[in-house]
């Protein structure tokens, strides 16, 4: 019985972390197209973003409290990776 309960409130938080991941990453996404960047789809908990030099906006970026890494080390050297950030932190 305990364990039932304690996977009902598992998915009840899963849902809701989903829902606010989901809000927040359409909120960065709207504001960074605002800006003139093209943002492909992501269903992740950060979006990768072509900047021309990735790791130069990282650095311009970080003093904001948003994470960001560039993606050099991928093979993306124009592309920064940013993360999902708090509700508060983005406007709806």
């Amino acid at each position: 019985m305990a364990k039932t309960n304690i996977q009902a409130e598992a998915a009840r938080w899963s849902a809701i972390a989903g829902t606010a991941i989901h809000e927040s990453r359409a909120a960065l996404v709207r504001g960074l197209c605002a800006l003139g960047f093209a943002v492909p789809p992501s269903e992740a908990n950060f979006v990768l973003v072509p900047v021309g030099n990735g790791a130069a906006f990282r650095a311009k970026l970080l003093p904001s409290g948003f994470v960001v890494r560039d993606c050099a080390s991928f093979g993306l050297p124009e592309h920064v990776r940013i993360a999902v950030p708090r509700r508060e932190q983005v406007a709806p």
